[in-house]
């Protein structure tokens, strides 16, 4: 090996009184990736990873995750194009094999936990209480009947 620690290197995990000095991982891989993109500017590395629709709500901008158990701030995503893409910074090029990686490339993909745990906590009673107010809303307006200040106005579900 060159010096440099390889994305998926096997890492042993910290000591549970260790300092830690990044992200808190778990080692469990969410997804693999295909990267869609890479290119250079500003001396910086940018490397474009897609996420399947079902993971993006736990996919944010300065958001932590890891690819292939690299630990790394998320830049910029796309919601609709389903897309994220890491700070890459030169030093974690210089640290790590990242700058020989290239477009499919496959990476493991790790949504860091405690994301994913405020994401379903909030997501499923949000869920629920807009389905009940749905329900109420469409009974009331089935109830109120076709005006003609409103019909085709609501799409049929």
């Amino acid at each position: 090996m060159s010096g440099k620690s390889a994305l998926a290197s096997g890492e042993r995990a910290a000591a549970a009184d260790a300092e830690v000095g990044g992200h808190v991982l778990s080692g469990h891989v969410d997804f693999v990736s295909e990267i869609a993109e890479t290119r250079t500017g500003r001396g910086n590395k940018l490397i474009r990873f897609a996420v399947p629709r079902q993971c993006m709500p736990c996919i944010f901008a300065r958001g932590h995750i890891a690819v292939d158990g690299l630990s790394l701030t998320i830049a910029e995503t796309s919601r609709i194009d389903g897309w994220f893409e890491p700070w890459l910074i030169p030093e974690t090029g210089r640290a790590t094999i990242v700058d020989e990686i290239a477009r499919g490339h496959r990476a493991n993909i790790e949504i860091e936990r405690s994301t994913q745990v405020v994401v379903d906590t909030v997501r499923d009673p949000v869920n629920r209480a807009l389905d009940e107010r749905f329900t109420t809303l469409e009974t009331a307006l089935s109830r109120a009947g076709p005006d003609r200040d409103t019909a085709g106005c609501i799409p049929d579900r």
